[in-house]
């Protein structure tokens, strides 16, 4: 049987399913080298200190976890954007609290305990989160298997922080040795599954420019960034927090693209783009900091 790519030329089934192979094992290779890595980088005690502040937290929740993901659900209704376009968008701002804030956090100066405390927590909710709006927000006529997507986050995202976070409290010594490893794993599977993606959905992702979402991305950054920012107290707390919120986690949205609209180019092909507008905040990160410095 044969199939037409995007780029116009014709391919054997065989290619196709080598590809799509390559896809899935990448990002599971991806996914449980980042939360595996993430979970052995902090001990239990540094994920749950913030906690103390019961506060701070519960707001965090609320925005991160039900507001922004209702804001980008609104910023479908109010733009332009075509159906299969308004699925990867949303399933960008379901997607809380992406690993990398607390690099941001750490660059800007920031509450770097909260923001840990922040996206472990975060992280496992959208367990939670994600298949619960994806069942209830998308588009009609939208399709979605909530206990699919769950499962696929459970196993992706869940498992494997978990397992970290046991390494670490197990074999402290070896854990700190080997989360640097796994983090250098997730970044070269991450860059070898773009790479594939932008070979085989190329023109997906450029139309994605001629779109909407690039516009409905920047408010909703800016919008999660301000509200981040003014939930917390100190100028630390609210830079960590800010960060967190700005910054959606592509995994499980890239995940759940691929698991649940595989077919679907221009739906995996938005959640590439946002996901490289999703590192837009090291830039404000990056500025505050220079600005700290030379006070």
């Amino acid at each position: 049987m044969l199939i037409r790519s995007e780029s116009g030329l014709v391919r054997g089934s065989g290619v196709a399913e080598l590809v799509a192979l390559m896809q899935t094992v990448l990002m599971v290779v991806f996914l449980w080298s980042m939360n595996l890595g993430q979970g052995m980088s902090f001990t239990v005690g540094e994920v749950l200190a913030p906690f103390k502040r019961a506060g701070v937290i519960a707001l965090a929740v609320v925005l991160n976890s039900v507001l922004i993901p209702l804001l980008y659900w609104g910023l479908t209704r109010i733009l332009p954007m075509g159906h299969d376009f308004a699925i990867g968008f949303m399933l960008v701002g379901f997607a809380a609290a992406a690993p990398f804030a607390i690099k941001a956090a750490v660059i800007a100066r920031g509450d770097v305990p909260l923001g840990i405390g922040l996206v472990v927590l975060l992280g496992a909710l959208n367990v939670v989160a994600m298949p619960l709006w994806s069942a209830i927000l998308m588009p009609a006529g939208t399709t979605v298997n909530a206990l699919n997507i769950a499962g696929t986050l459970v196993v992706l995202v869940l498992l494997p922080l978990a397992a970290g976070l046991y390494i670490r409290a197990r074999w402290s010594t070896r854990a700190q040795k080997w989360a640097p490893l796994a983090s250098k794993l997730s970044s070269i599977a991450l860059v070898l599954l773009v790479v594939l993606m932008l070979a085989t959905s190329w023109q997906s992702i450029v139309s994605v420019f001629g779109s909407w979402v690039i516009t409905g991305s920047l408010i909703a950054l800016a919008v999660s960034m301000l509200a981040g920012y003014f939930i917390a107290m100190g100028a630390p707390s609210r830079r960590a927090s800010s960060l967190v919120s700005g910054m959606r986690a592509v995994g499980p949205a890239l995940a759940i693209a691929s698991s649940a609209f595989g077919e679907n180019t221009t739906v995996i092909a938005t959640v590439i783009v946002l996901g490289i507008l999703s590192f837009l905040p090291f830039g404000v990160a990056i500025a505050w900091g220079k600005r700290l410095r030379s006070e």
